[in-house]
């Protein structure tokens, strides 16, 4: 029995429920308007691109729920750690940025849908990005975390090139300090 209750545990199943990768991923809108997407880091923190709040907004609205802003904390590398004043059941852990053919996935908001499932792999490198093989990659989901196979953010989605039917998305690794890192709440 201590086993099974190990196990069930380690494997982050609560109550019969597993957590999905999905459910630490946020629609974020401003209220200026915009929307892009971002994973929950810490109980009152999200990771996104910082394209996505250049504005410094004061209010998000999160998955549909107003929140105060408390902080932005940039790294140089299209990414943000906004604090904000609601918090989240459901934190993803960072990870160490990934290598060349490794798989890749994400939930984002293109086009304005919600919680919409892409998945890659990275394909290459140019000028210090991660190049993903992207076709679906689309407006809002700028911010997406990119998850590795255990579920922990390895980067953020920043944007994508395409011409014709072929389509790239790109991310940089994620460049905060350790004492930023660190400040997670």
């Amino acid at each position: 029995m201590k086993l099974l209750l190990a196990t069930l545990l380690l494997t982050g199943c609560v109550q019969g429920k597993a957590v999905e990768s999905k459910d630490y991923t946020h629609r974020i809108e401003l209220v200026t308007g915009g929307v892009c997407s971002a994973t929950a880091v810490g109980s009152r923190t999200l990771l996104t691109a910082a394209h996505c709040v250049t504005t410094k907004p004061k209010v998000l609205v999160i998955d549909g729920t107003a929140a105060g802003v408390l902080d932005i904390t940039l790294d140089g590398k299209d990414h943000a750690l906004v604090s904000v004043t609601i918090t989240f059941d459901h934190v993803a852990k960072v990870a160490a940025t990934p290598k060349q053919g490794a798989r890749v996935h994400w939930y984002g908001q293109p086009m304005g849908l919600e919680q919409v499932y892409g998945e890659g792999i990275v394909v290459g490198h140019k000028d210090d990005r991660y190049l993903i093989d992207g076709s679906q990659i689309w407006f809002g989901s700028s911010g997406a975390g990119l998850l590795n196979d255990q579920g922990q953010v390895v980067g953020v989605i920043s944007g994508f090139v395409a011409k014709d039917q072929f389509k790239l998305g790109w991310a940089w690794p994620l460049a905060f300090t350790a004492e930023q890192l660190g400040a997670i709440k």
